[in-house]
């Protein structure tokens, strides 16, 4: 997954200086790839899109209460949900397949994970 945020707060600035310090790689990342970009971006050869990437362990949660952003006013939705918490993650999947004939949102995308998977599910709407 491809996270891009803006460093705006606290934590989002030390999101920042995370992903941005160059010094500091993880166990398993590319060292060589990760400088042969860097080359080639202050060339002007590859988009920053490109970038490798670094690897770090995130936490998903919430949101409690209700989803407070409309969905309808996004072209792709990734709906995250973890056991009992898909009955959450429907609810903005109708949401957002609602909002389709609004022509805004085009994908739906939902990963539910769950202790053992018996079998797997492909949904097309």
């Amino acid at each position: 997954m491809t996270l891009y945020a803006k460093a705006a707060g606290d934590w989002t600035k030390r999101l920042h200086a995370q992903a941005t310090n160059i010094a500091a790689f993880e166990l398993g990342e590319d060292i060589y790839e990760r400088e042969a970009f860097l080359k080639l971006e202050k060339e002007g050869q590859v988009d920053a899109a490109e970038h490798p990437g670094k690897r770090v362990a995130v936490v998903l949660d919430g949101p409690y209460g209700g989803l407070k952003i409309d969905v309808g006013e996004y072209g792709r939705v990734l709906c995250l949900a973890g056991g009992s918490g898909i009955t959450f993650a429907l609810g903005v999947v109708e949401a957002a397949i609602c909002a389709r004939s609004t022509g805004v949102v085009h994908t739906v995308d939902v990963v539910w994970a769950v202790r053992e998977a018996c079998e797997s599910v492909r949904l097309r709407v």
